[in-house]
């Protein structure tokens, strides 16, 4: 039974991978929000980024 649940080095690394590309993909967005919108303060262009992504987000999907 445990040989089920035992992940391989290459699963973990891809993982990982995956982890740190997204957590990439996020900060960038983020940042050219920020930038790109310079009548919000840093603090509103965050919040602006989070609504803009969950609208679209929701409605693709």
């Amino acid at each position: 039974m445990a040989e089920l649940f035992t992940v391989s080095y290459n699963v973990k690394r891809s993982l990982l991978r995956g982890f740190a590309i997204s957590g990439i993909t996020i900060l960038t967005y983020l940042l050219i929000m920020i930038i790109t919108t310079p009548n919000l303060h840093p603090p509103a262009a965050v919040n602006t980024a989070f609504s803009k992504l969950a609208y679209h987000l929701w409605y693709i999907y």
